[in-house]
Order: C-alpha cells, then sequence, then structure tokens
C-alpha cells in the first residue's frame, strides 16, 4: 500500500530529500503494511519493518560470533605433491602486503575484513541503544556513520573470489574446503540478515523519542 507523503506541516526537523532525485519530502509515520514513496521518481524512500530492533539486535550479534573463526581459522587447504598450504583470510592480506600488492592488501583488508565488523559493532550498538532506551549524544553519529560505511562491507565480493580460487586452483592438486567456509557462509547470511532487518527511519524515529524523553527528565530534575 503506498503511502500519503504530503501534509501541511512547516516544521523543518521533519523533512528528508528522496535520495534518488533530491525531491524535499515531508516524514510521516506508517503502518506495517504501508511504503512511503517519492511521488516524483517513485522510489522508495522508507517501509516499516515489523521488529526490526529485535531482529537486528539478534542477527548482528550471531553475525559477530562467526567473525573470528571466520577470518583465522582455514578457509582453503591445499595439498600439491605433498607441499600443504592453508589459507586464512588474515593470511591472504598478508601475502599480498608481502608480494608488493599494499593497495590491494589495503583494500582486502578494508571492505573484508574491517569494514564488516565495524558495520555490526555499529548495528549491534544502535539497536541495544534503542532496546535499552537509553540516549546518548553518540547514538545519532552512530546512525549516521553505519550509513556511510555501508557501501563498503563487501563480503560476498570476497566469497566471489574464493569461489573463483577455489575453481581456478580444484585441478592443481587435492583441494580442501576448510571450516572457516562455513563460518563465513554463515557470517554473510547473518549479516545480511542483519542490514535487511534494520530499519533506519525507525531508528531515527526512536532516537528523536529518547533525545526528547531525555531532555524532558532533565528539565524535571532541574
Amino acid at each position: 500500500m503506498k503511502a500519503s507523503i504530503y501534509n501541511t506541516t512547516t516544521d523543518t526537523e521533519h523533512w528528508a530529500a528522496c535520495h534518488d532525485c533530491d525531491l524535499l519530502l515531508p516524514i510521516h509515520d506508517i503502518t506495517e503494511s504501508q511504503v512511503a514513496r517519492c511521488p516524483r521518481c517513485n522510489a522508495v524512500l522508507y517501509r516499516h519493518k515489523k521488529n526490526s530492533i529485535s531482529k537486528t539486535l539478534a542477527f548482528s550479534l550471531s553475525a559477530l560470533l562467526f567473525y573470528i573463526p571466520a577470518n583465522t581459522l582455514p578457509i582453503l587447504t591445499l595439498d600439491i605433491y605433498g607441499n600443504t598450504g592453508r589459507n586464512t583470510m588474515l593470511n591472504g592480506v598478508y601475502r599480498l602486503w608481502e608480494q608488493g600488492f599494499w593497495w590491494m592488501a589495503f583494500l582486502v583488508a578494508v571492505c573484508s575484513i574491517l569494514m564488516p565488523l565495524f558495520e555490526l559493532v555499529l548495528l549491534l550498538t544502535i539497536s541495544i541503544s534503542i532496546k535499552r532506551q537509553r540516549y546518548t549524544p553518540v547514538l545519532p553519529f552512530t546512525i549516521k556513520l553505519q550509513h556511510l560505511t555501508s557501501s563498503w562491507a563487501m563480503l560476498e565480493v570476497y566469497l566471489l573470489g574464493i569461489i573463483v580460487a577455489i575453481v581456478k586452483m580444484s585441478d592443481l592438486g587435492n583441494l580442501v574446503l576448510g571450516q572457516a567456509l562455513v563460518c563465513y557462509l554463515v557470517l554473510l547470511a547473518f549479516t545480511l540478515c542483519a542490514l535487511q532487518s534494520y530499519d533506519r527511519h525507525y531508528a531515527w524515529q526512536a532516537t528523536e523519542f529518547l533525545r526528547d524523553k531525555s531532555q524532558r527528565n532533565v528539565n524535571y530534575e532541574k
């Protein structure tokens, strides 16, 4: 169901620009069955997601549990005429750096190791803060930072690289898939579920409510 996005309010704090055509539009509360769309380009502005915070908290925490084994355990083991080599995510970055491809090592480390961890920590921090009904001045900055870093986390791109490596190396020797590959797939699945469950519009609404509640409590105490 398409929600109406027009109103007569002049409150500039409740307006937002469409991310596709930059049309300035008022922000409305929508129900679970509604989707807010831009009237000019028909882009989806936001949609209500049921139990967004609880699901994001559960999925991001579950993903973090698989992060360390996915990056430290062997992901591939290749045996060529008795010479066995075990590769992990961190070893791959180190070998790129050792061979002089420092720029590629930097990109792999940032996009496939650091940024996914950073994004999961941000999602977990936002979810816990809203779930506990605790407002801190860092919360709005955390939501903005998650939005900026979301395009840099590229777990699925690195997974594609792993699949290509498996196909190319399968004829060279005895190739054994390690435990880290399973952990990496689970990590990717939980991360995608956390991102899909996360409702940025609701997070901003909850942050505004908690901020106003905190200010009222402070004024009352004074």
